[in-house]
């Protein structure tokens, strides 16, 4: 994780260059309107790179939070608000995240140990689930191990898939996976909006994360993805965590 550390770094500097000339007022009432718009700075960085390099910061992060679920939460919060925060021009806000992702990122423990390092509790999880769970996860140490990394990402996404439907099923008393068998886990989250079963928006978002993994992973693109060892590790943690908090 050094690396992505290094590059997290890098690319909060090159953010706080884009943020720190986006708010120095500028003489010229055309420049200084399009540099608010923050479609072009006053050194014409494109609204696109900065946007380009929110995302990076954000998938950064993740990699990051891998190593620590506790601290890298709030850390990929953050990285989404700032990433929103330039989308819609908000420089001050968007400078006032930067700072706490700062602060933030320096309370992120690394591993030592560079293997599939697992903290799952199976006990508060429904009978009928566990021990199917408690298999993915065996499977899963056996697919990072063996460096299918894709393997790993696409059982990710079936447990996020199988927890959420059992989530759905306990609260209404109807099975979608009867019912609704090709519902994606977008719509299926807002089934859950619409029917009150609440959902922390940070546990939102990792299930958003993850799922998008799952599927540039299974999807035909015309360059294959083929996620990375520390991405990989990134997704299962969260995924687990998801899993866990769910039925908590």
């Amino acid at each position: 994780m050094a690396s992505a550390r290094q590059e997290f770094s890098e690319v909060v500097v090159g953010l706080k260059g884009y943020i720190a000339r986006g708010l120095r007022p500028s003489r010229n009432p055309v420049k200084a309107r399009v540099c608010k718009d923050f479609g072009v700075c006053n050194d014409s960085v494109s609204s696109q790179v900065i946007s380009k390099q929110a995302d990076h910061l954000l998938k950064l992060a993740f990699v990051m939070a891998s190593d620590d679920v506790r601290n890298g939460e709030p850390l990929v919060s953050r990285c989404i608000g700032l990433r929103d925060a330039l989308n819609r021009a908000d420089l001050d806000a968007a400078a006032g995240l930067l700072a706490e992702i700062v602060d933030v990122s320096d309370s992120i423990k690394e591993m030592e140990d560079d293997s599939l390092s697992i903290s799952f509790k199976a006990s508060k999880l429904p009978p009928e689930l566990r021990q199917e769970f408690e298999a993915d996860v065996e499977e899963l140490k056996s697919c990072f191990a063996a460096g299918c990394y894709r393997s790993c990402l696409m059982i990710c996404g079936r447990m996020l898939e199988t927890a959420l439907h059992r989530k759905y099923y306990d609260a209404t008393g109807n099975d979608l996976l009867e019912t609704a068998p090709e519902i994606g886990l977008g719509k299926l989250i807002a089934k859950m909006r619409d029917k009150n079963i609440a959902l922390d928006p940070a546990l939102t978002q990792q299930i958003h994360l993850v799922n998008n993994m799952r599927i540039i992973s299974v999807h035909k693109k015309k360059e294959p993805f083929k996620p990375t060892r520390e991405q990989t590790r990134a997704v299962v943690i969260y995924t687990l965590d998801v899993v866990s908090r769910l039925f908590c």
